[in-house]
């Protein structure tokens, strides 16, 4: 992870809490954004504007980006010496610690650690209602609170004003995911002001966003020869989670309502909180057993 290649070891957490607060603040802006679009222009323009970014994105990288990629175990003066920073760019140039093989196996050969398949389940159990009320915030917003785009769009600010907020807050929420989708289904369900709504939703993104600097932070400094393996589970954690609740979320709220089903998902978050008590107990034992990331046939 490009975190701890460029960062002090003091500094990593913060900088991953800045980090996940705009991953998980995107799904919202996006929305945010696009309805004003709409409400002004046509729907195509949500679409350029997207490509447009892409590319401003890219170019930005291009002109200004370089590789982090920083072998600490070497001293200074034994370090390889860079050669092109176009071959950098498009990762031709590197350090040649693993060849085609070795870098295949290395995200299996994690995942078979238990504190990262712990983690990787753990995230996926809750993240996925982050993306699951996000779909089901603007059908319910539309059908009883009889919102329009511009009010949906505005709407969407709160949840964007709590991923704020779980980066400045840090270390004292990590308990309110699973409370405040319990109260978010509720306000649903019983048409409660639509203020309250916005502020249930953004208090859950307070909890996911330092949850997400947790989990990244405890497995950077678990297994430090892997940051990049560690990141790619997460992130793969994330992906299906979100996922997999876009494609249930809708039906299942339609049948059950919200109330019955955002407390469901609230019961699986505070479930899920069994996995971290294990880790809390067993998971320097569990990480001594397995030892660390180690790629078979290798010194």
């Amino acid at each position: 992870m490009w975190i701890r290649d460029i960062f002090f070891l003091h500094e990593i957490p913060r900088k991953i809490n800045i980090w996940s607060g705009f991953i998980i603040a995107s799904p919202y802006l996006g929305p945010f954004m696009a309805s004003f679009v709409v409400w002004g222009l046509t729907w195509r323009w949500v679409y350029w504007i997207y490509a447009i970014l892409n590319y401003v994105g890219l170019l930005l990288i291009i002109l200004f980006a370089d590789e982090t990629f920083f072998d600490r175990r070497l001293p200074a003066n034994q370090q390889p010496a860079w050669r092109s920073r176009p071959l950098r760019l498009v990762g031709v140039e590197r350090h040649g610690t693993y060849n085609m093989i070795e870098s295949c196996c290395r995200p299996f050969v994690a995942i078979f650690k238990l504190p990262v398949l712990i983690i990787t389940v753990f995230y996926f159990l809750n993240f996925a209602w982050t993306i699951g009320v996000n779909a089901t915030l603007a059908t319910w917003l539309a059908k009883f609170y009889h919102f329009d785009g511009r009010q949906t769009g505005l709407f969407y600010f709160a949840p964007i004003v709590g991923c704020i907020i779980g980066a400045i807050s840090g270390h004292w929420l990590h308990g309110i995911v699973g409370l405040f989708i319990l109260l978010l289904g509720q306000a649903l369900q019983h048409t409660w002001h639509f203020m309250a709504v916005a502020v249930f939703d953004a208090a859950q993104l307070i909890g996911v966003n330092i949850i997400s600097t947790a989990v990244n932070a405890y497995l950077g400094d678990a297994y430090p020869e892997a940051p990049g393996e560690m990141d790619t589970w997460i992130v793969m954690g994330r992906t299906m989670g979100g996922f997999m609740a876009t494609y249930i979320e809708l039906p299942w709220v339609q049948r059950a309502g919200p109330g019955t089903a955002l407390g469901a998902q609230a019961g699986i978050t505070w479930a899920a909180l069994v996995l971290m008590i294990i880790l809390q107990v067993w998971g320097k034992d569990l990480r001594n057993w397995q030892g660390p990331i180690k790629i078979p046939g290798q010194t």
